[in-house]
């Protein structure tokens, strides 16, 4: 069947509610030819061919409910060596068994063209094993393909597309996998819209342009085949009720909001970072290479799960809960020293076979500019192997290794499972023992101590200190009790990081108050009576019970030129703690005195009369002089470096 066979010819074919079976179509053989089909029209094939001639120019119209061309293995030629358009629109289906060809190679004509568009409720379903492409030759001739609302639909072995596609503004175009794998490996350009619909998978492999939103109905839309190509606009919002797959080499980010019922797969060995606003309800796994959370996934409240060989890092948030596995690892921040919070909504489990890196450098502080930390809202399993690296950024690695100090590894809102977490590699300075500390509620500390830092237990009350007064019992209680220096003789009302083992007051160390709060009454004697000053090179207080720490009695001595104490525990939340000094800090040891630094978010309250002869800097949070009565102050002859609060309360 034949129109425009001769040249300068014009024919037109129409064929309208009826039922045709045809060795071939051939629409402008070397003139203009015409084929409508229409009204319900069935016709039949070996092959459709437009433009056949450098002359020809055809065209194709299929429109109209239950109206199907079928085209058999001779596939369709939108355009041969001439210019043709088809169109297919209205309920209409060209089917083609073979491949769907724009040109034939190196015959075609200067400036002819091929154009085909799969219009409002059109279909166009194609089986060939060559699928859809395009050999323009290199005279000049082009292609056009429009995908405006219609669906292209895979109907035999797995469908390839390497043409290029305009998704046309205002429609909302399909691709049918049909329970197959599809690739379309061109550019999808335009500001219309595209939904994958059935099962099956559909691969995208071209770097598309396309603005319009992407809706996952069924099945499954891949980004990529496991190389660097495979993309979409960062401006195409996805509906994601079937499955979301990244399998790329490089690194990919999707900036868009991910929403939907359906899951979410990292399956190349790449990067894929997700920094929009998802809401997504599916479970996200993580099979391989990295998936890094730097946008708000609070709203995506399905399980997260990370297979062996694979990496979850980022700064962002997880709505749900999370499960790194034998062989995964977790990695909070951005890669190597790019350090952030991780925020983990739900429960997060570390199987024992799990590896977590984290990168530190400011001792002392849970998160902020130089740490990593892993926020937990729900429970905390833990388990696997912790490894720390020094961010020498930070004022507490400078030299390459951790310096002494507590170092906010995680926090959790819930309970704590221990299964026992080993320290893998830690970057510490020569000299330090190393260990993790469990003991105090919602949180997780590394603790570097060369000697300093010791941790407040309070008074033996029989048993925490342990059934025999130094083996402690695995908590840092806090509590009321009497510091004393050691001298020879000393009380064991200190512990270490994890609350194994109680001991004496390490002369010059760092004190740490956590746990509950108490009445802590300095003593300028021995336990064995004899006089010890009590010396100290700086004080934290973070205890999470909502008291006060009170620190009365006899002097405190200085040790260096600047003695810190820092109220809080680095978290929004340690503003509201609040410690008493109510004891004095002397500075007769140190020449040229010492300097009293106040620092973090909680207040302490100077209820007696200072003689430090050092500047007062207030680094953060607020430094109040007086309790409400008639002490409380600093020597006027110190200058006062004020970047946080300060607040006087005073009777007189």
């Amino acid at each position: 069947m034949t129109a425009g066979l001769g040249a300068n010819s014009q024919g037109k074919i129409t064929v309208d509610d009826s039922i045709a079976n045809v060795g071939m179509i051939v629409a402008g053989e070397n003139g203009t030819g015409t084929v409508s089909i229409t009204n319900g029209s069935v016709v039949s094939t070996q092959a459709v061919v437009l433009g056949n001639q450098t002359v020809g120019k055809g065209s194709l119209d299929v429109t109209g409910t239950g109206t199907q061309l079928n085209a058999g293995t001779g596939g369709l030629y939108v355009n041969a060596d001439g210019t043709g358009t088809v169109s297919v629109e209205n309920g209409g289906v060209i089917s083609s068994a073979g491949p769907v060809s724009f040109g034939d190679g190196s015959t075609v004509a200067s400036g002819s063209t091929g154009t085909l568009t799969v219009g409002q409720g059109g279909t166009l379903a194609v089986g060939g094993t060559n699928g859809i492409v395009a050999d323009e030759g290199s005279n000049g001739g082009s292609y056009q393909f429009n995908l405006a609302g219609g669906t292209l639909k895979d109907t035999g072995s797995d469908l390839t597309s390497s043409v290029n596609a305009t998704l046309v503004s205002g429609t909302d175009s399909t691709v049918d996998t049909n329970g197959l794998n599809t690739t379309l490996s061109g550019v999808l350009s335009g500001s219309g819209s595209l939904t994958k619909s059935d099962t099956g998978t559909l691969v995208l492999t071209g770097a598309d342009t396309y603005t319009g939103g992407t809706t996952i109905g069924g099945g499954t839309l891949q980004l990529g085949n496991g190389g660097t190509t495979g993309t979409i606009s960062e401006t195409s919002s996805i509906v994601d009720n079937g499955n979301l797959s990244v399998d790329h080499s490089d690194s990919v980010t999707l900036a868009q909001a991910i929403s939907g019922t359906g899951s979410l797969t990292q399956s190349g060995t790449g990067t894929t970072i997700l920094s929009g606003t998802d809401t997504y309800g599916g479970a996200t796994s993580v099979n391989a290479g990295t998936l890094q959370v730097d946008g708000d996934e609070s709203g995506a409240t399905g399980a997260t799960t990370v297979a062996s060989g694979a990496t979850l890092s980022g700064t962002g948030t997880l709505g749900g809960d999370v499960t790194v596995g034998n062989g995964a690892t977790l990695s909070a921040g951005d890669g190597a020293h790019g350090v952030g919070t991780l925020t983990v909504d739900g429960n997060l489990t570390l199987d024992q076979g799990s590896t977590q890196n984290f990168d530190t450098g400011e001792a002392n502080t849970a998160g902020g500019k130089y740490n990593d930390l892993v926020a937990v809202g729900g429970n905390l399993t833990l388990g696997g192997t912790l490894n720390v690296a020094a961010d020498t950024a930070g004022p507490d690695a400078a030299s390459g290794g951790l310096d002494a100090g507590v170092y906010r590894i995680y926090t959790y809102g819930g309970g704590l499972t221990d299964n026992g977490e080993t320290l893998g590699t830690v970057d510490a300075a020569q000299g330090v023992e190393l260990g993790l500390q469990t003991s105090i509620a919602h949180q997780v500390n590394l603790v570097v101590n060369d000697g300093s830092l010791t941790f407040w237990d309070g008074g033996n009350t029989g048993t925490n200190h342990g059934s025999d007064g130094s083996s402690g019992n695995d908590t840092v209680d806090g509590g009321s009790g009497t510091w004393t220096a050691m001298n020879g003789a000393g009380d064991d009302n200190w512990t270490n990081a994890d609350g194994s083992r109680n001991a004496p007051w390490y002369a010059g160390g760092y004190a740490v108050f956590e746990g509950s709060a108490g009445t802590v009454s300095v003593s300028d004697k021995d336990a064995n009576g004899d006089p010890a000053d009590v010396t100290v090179s700086g004080m934290q207080f973070a205890n999470n019970d909502g008291k006060t720490y009170v620190v009365t009695g006899d002097d405190l001595y200085a040790t260096t030129g600047s003695t810190t104490v820092r109220v809080g525990d680095g978290t929004d939340a340690g503003a509201a703690i609040t410690a008493d000094l109510d004891t004095v800090i002397n500075d007769s040891n140190v020449a040229g005195g010492t300097s009293l630094v106040k620092t973090d978010a909680g207040t302490l309250v100077v209820s007696k009369d200072q003689t430090y002869r050092g500047a007062t800097d207030i680094e953060g949070g607020t430094l109040q002089l007086g309790n409400g009565g008639t002490a409380g102050n600093i020597a006027t002859t110190t200058a006062i470096h004020d970047d946080g609060t300060l607040a006087v309360d005073r009777s007189d």
